[in-house]
This record gives structure tokens, C-alpha cells and sequence, in this order.
């Protein structure tokens, strides 16, 4: 069974101690990181990075068996960062959205993003610089835009981190639609999964498969260190699709 490990931080809840985050998070940046940190000119933005980076080195320090302070990571030429040294080769993406941060880790190359629901008014529901045409007339035909809009923008979204590609030229070929029951057909062997995240965020996952595979999500939230866990069963070709995603 493929597990695939989901660590989470709100930094809008009050308890949210933002002084000891960025304190533990300045404690394992690397003399790059530093940099761009210091080009943050506002620290509501400045935050969410450092709570990034505190997040995927202490899971990957867990993972490896050494302190947070020893991960290196290197950034390709389209963003994406991973660890500089390939060790058990060990895969990881970063995804933030108005102060929620989450990072996914497994063992396999993966992608995944995070976005508010409230992000997509009806100005960018239409808007073609975001979603293939086809989509554009899909919204057009549900009563919940808002929510479908985040599903497939975080789709598109995580296969661009799982491919290292370009989300312009991604959402041209993303014209496969969520049915009624809000499940997606596979594509190119990956699964995409997605899932609500707390009240106001959906969540997608793209990764490869080569077979049909159980996947087990683990969830954890950093502050509190609880732990939830979800088993699913993906395929890699057909119409159908597990997914964890429910409208509740």
C-alpha cells in the first residue's frame, strides 16, 4: 500500500504562535532560502513560506532519520523544489493559500495544491486565462461553480507540480469533467485526488500509478500533532475513480 503523508498548518487560528513559527522556520533555512526570504517585503507573505519549508524538512528530517537543519533542498527552472540529494529518493510538494500551508510526502513523484473556495468569483469563473474553454461551458452549468472551479484548478495545479510543467500550457489539456458524484477519470497513468480541507479549502493530489493500488492518506496537523487516516483505492485508467472528496 502506497502511503502519502499530509501535514498541515493553519496560521490563521489564533492560537497560531507566528513568532515561533518563523523562529523554528529561520533555525533550518539554508543560505538560498535566506535570500528569498529577506525579498518578502510583507510578512503576512513572508510567513506562509517559512511555515513551507519548517513543514517538508521536519517531515522529510522524520522520514530520513536526521535533524531539519541538514535537508537541502534545489529549485527547477519552473519553481518546483526538491531535495538536492537523492536520498531513497523521497518526493515532496508545497502548497499554501491565504495562511493555509500543506505538504505532501511519499515515496513517488507527486504534486499538490491547495486553494480557497471564495477565490473564484464569477469574473474568473469565464475567465479563459484559468481554465480550457470546455471547462469555461461545464461551470456554466453548476449551481456550485465556486467549489467545482477550486477542484479543477487544483487539479490542474497538482499535475503541474507532478509533471515540473506550466499551468498555461497544463489547463489546455484538462478537459476531463467531474461527475455527479465528483470524481474524476484517470488520465496518462496518474490519479488526482482531492479532499476538503477545514471549511474554506479544497485540496488536490496528482501522482503517478502504474497499477491499480490502494493509497492510504495519512493527515496530521503540525501544531496539535493530530492524526487522521484515510484508505482509498485508484486506478490508473478508465471512468472511474475513487476520490476522497465529499460535499459535506
Amino acid at each position: 500500500m502506497l502511503t502519502i503523508s499530509v501535514n498541515s498548518l493553519d496560521l490563521n487560528f489564533n492560537s497560531v504562535d507566528s513568532a515561533d513559527i518563523k523562529a523554528r522556520a529561520l533555525a533550518v533555512l539554508d543560505k538560498n532560502e535566506m535570500s528569498r526570504y529577506k525579498q518578502f517585503r510583507q510578512e503576512k507573505r513572508a510567513l506562509p513560506f517559512l511555515a513551507g519549508r519548517l513543514l517538508v524538512k521536519t517531515a522529510l528530517a522524520e522520514t530520513l532519520g536526521c535533524s531539519p537543519e541538514t535537508i537541502r533542498l534545489k529549485i527547477s527552472d519552473n519553481g518546483k523544489p526538491s531535495l538536492e540529494d537523492e536520498k531513497g529518493e523521497w518526493y515532496f510538494s508545497i502548497s499554501h493559500a491565504q495562511g493555509h500551508v500543506l505538504v505532501a510526502l511519499a515515496d513517488r513523484k507527486l504534486g499538490v495544491d491547495l486553494e480557497s473556495e471564495q477565490r473564484f468569483s464569477s469574473a474568473l469563473l469565464t475567465n479563459p486565462r484559468f481554465f480550457s474553454p470546455a471547462l469555461v461551458d461545464d461551470l456554466a452549468t453548476r449551481d456550485n461553480a465556486g467549489k467545482v472551479a477550486a477542484l479543477y484548478w487544483t487539479a490542474i495545479e497538482a499535475i503541474v507540480k507532478l509533471e515540473d510543467s506550466s499551468v498555461f500550457s497544463e489547463r489546455t489539456h484538462f478537459d476531463f469533467f467531474l461527475n455527479a458524484r465528483y470524481e474524476y477519470p484517470f488520465q496518462r497513468q496518474r490519479a488526482l485526488i482531492s479532499w476538503q480541507e477545514n471549511s474554506s479549502y479544497i485540496a488536490s493530489l496528482a501522482l503517478e500509478l502504474q497499477t491499480l493500488e490502494a493509497i492510504s492518506l495519512s493527515f496530521r496537523d503540525f501544531l496539535t500533532g493530530e492524526k487522521s487516516r484515510k484508505v482509498i483505492l485508484a486506478q490508473t485508467c478508465g471512468l472511474e475513480c475513487n476520490n476522497s472528496f465529499s460535499e459535506g
